[in-house]
């Protein structure tokens, strides 16, 4: 039947990772106070709309990187994910 599309999942990591994901989301959410943490949330990507995303916070050092590290897990699609990464790049 062929092979399942990439998942959709974005990672950054680094001091300013949490403040540059929570100023995508619509509207700006809560964000929990433990780790790890998951919360439901639309998030805004210039020029695709808003979209519904899975944000999962593993705050340093317990994380992979020992840095603080979000998770987004959006619909599988690529571009968007790309789009997203831009975005929290030039945040």
């Amino acid at each position: 039947a062929g092979r399942p599309p990439p998942a959709a999942i974005g990672r950054i990591s680094g001091p300013l990772s949490v403040p540059a994901v929570r100023s995508l989301l619509m509207p700006p959410a809560a964000w929990p106070d433990h780790s790890p943490a998951s919360i439901a949330a639309r998030i805004c990507v210039l020029g695709c709309g808003d979209w519904p995303a899975r944000i999962t916070c593993f705050a340093a050092p317990r994380s992979y990187t020992g840095q603080d590290v979000v998770e987004i897990l959006t619909v599988g699609a690529l571009p968007l994910v790309r789009r997203i990464c831009e975005m929290l790049i030039a945040a």
